[in-house]
């Protein structure tokens, strides 16, 4: 099984000691994944991904990067009407269900995933989908530019190519704005990846025990609901396809914690164009 497991993910191993450890690893997140899949809750699906061989220390240090001291830089603005392109203005008027794929406004995933950067991914998500309604046009635009020229980054002297010539800040929005917000354009949201179901998710509607400690920014494309009634939100990851449904996650909406399953509602970002 691992050696298939190897294969398909083109793991190759310096030595016969890395390659036991890593084994050793694996096996540990292979138990997971099956006490998991024996229990009860079938409401969702994990499966041994690209992720199998790694410690949750080494999987949080090179997939995670979100930290709430980032919003110090960026301070929350309240929706006003100076977002005029609005269709939907109040949640009586929200459609039932929405989503951005389906319209044309997500780009497709990379190959790649440079450590530590999922927030430029979130974010160039959700200014590539407001970009389309607005201009019709879908651009893929560059992950690495925002990287490169991020204060971490720059702090180590990684070479900024670009200059900022302006800028436009995101409207952060509590809970009760995100469905109506989100009806009218994807955003970027900060969750809780610590949990092992959350590293090892491959479908349906996830509802698991969760942490709200975010460590992981995702864009929100849409909202919805499946044949039992159970109500979603849609999240594009930027681990690529192996993660989720083809990289897509469905998280359930309806939970009685104010902050949303794995925190999904304590820090949600809307790009304004």
């Amino acid at each position: 099984m691992f050696d298939q497991w190897m294969f398909k993910y083109s793991r190759v191993y310096k030595d016969a000691a890395e390659k036991e450890m890593r084994f050793t690893i694996f096996k540990n997140n292979a138990q997971l994944v099956e006490v998991f899949s024996r229990g009860e809750n079938k409401e969702f699906n994990l499966t041994l991904n690209k992720f199998a061989d790694l410690t949750d220390a080494e999987f949080r240090k090179f997939n995670t990067s979100y930290s709430k001291s980032t919003k110090a830089y960026f301070p929350a603005m309240s929706m006003t009407n100076n977002d005029t392109f609005f269709k939907y203005t109040n949640l009586e008027s929200v459609p039932n269900s929405i989503d951005w794929r389906d319209k044309g406004a997500m780009c497709g995933f990379l190959g790649f995933q440079v450590r530590g950067s999922c927030y430029a991914f979130s974010a160039v998500a959700a200014v590539e989908g407001i970009t389309y309604i607005k201009q019709g046009k879908l651009i893929s635009l560059s992950e690495q530019e925002i990287i490169d020229c991020s204060m971490t980054m720059v702090a180590t002297r990684v070479a900024c190519r670009m200059s900022l010539v302006s800028y436009k800040k995101a409207m952060i929005l509590p809970q009760k704005q995100t469905i109506l917000t989100l009806a009218n354009k994807p955003g970027s949201v900060a969750v809780d990846s610590s949990n092992f179901r959350f590293r090892f998710y491959s479908g349906g509607v996830f509802n698991a025990e969760y942490g709200t400690q975010c460590d992981h920014a995702i864009t929100i494309v849409g909202y919805g609901a499946n044949g039992n009634g159970d109500k979603y939100w849609i999240l594009k990851n930027s681990w690529g396809t192996g993660w989720g449904e083809g990289g897509y996650g469905y998280f359930i909406r309806d939970v009685a914690d104010p902050q949303g399953i794995c925190g999904i509602a304590t820090d949600a970002s809307f790009p304004i164009i």
